[in-house]
């Protein structure tokens, strides 16, 4: 097939095949809703309020923390009441607490995938954390849990 082609033609063949070669794995579907925060139905007036970046929502009694550049300084961004934190995509982030010293108090959130999820099918999770500036303690393990068993909104 190439023998026939100029070596200009053999080398636009040979680009043209690498750069389909490294494009191919790029294709990638987000299946996470809203996975930046940034999706706002009101202006968030205290930490407590997960709600307002739906369709993410706190399942158990715990308060997760909903961090927003137009809150102002107590739970705005960069700058909040736990420290300072740029936003790693767009301007919004959630916050949450994985263990307190005087109870057994783990905070999550929570949110419906797009699509399911298929078995046999691979997929990769990525997710960014940042220990904030108040922090006196950390943890070593933060999980992420897929099921189909979840707490209703």
């Amino acid at each position: 097939m190439i023998r026939g082609l100029s070596s200009m033609q053999k080398e636009n063949i040979i680009l043209s095949l690498l750069f389909i070669g490294y494009t191919i794995p790029a294709f990638s579907q987000n299946l996470v809703p809203n996975p930046s925060f940034e999706d706002t139905l009101n202006c968030p007036t205290n930490q407590a309020q997960i709600y307002n970046a739906p369709p993410w929502f706190q399942p158990t009694a715990n308060t997760p923390d909903y961090f927003h550049p137009c809150s102002g300084t107590f739970i705005g961004v960069p700058q909040n009441w736990h420290g300072y934190q740029f936003a790693r995509t767009a301007t919004a982030y959630a916050g949450f607490g994985c263990q307190y010293s005087s109870m057994n108090g783990r905070e999550y959130i929570e949110s419906k995938l797009l699509d399911s999820l298929l078995a046999g099918k691979k997929y990769c999770v990525e997710f960014y954390v940042s220990l904030s500036d108040s922090s006196t303690v950390a943890v070593s393990n933060i999980c992420l849990l897929y099921t189909s068993d979840a707490a209703d909104e």
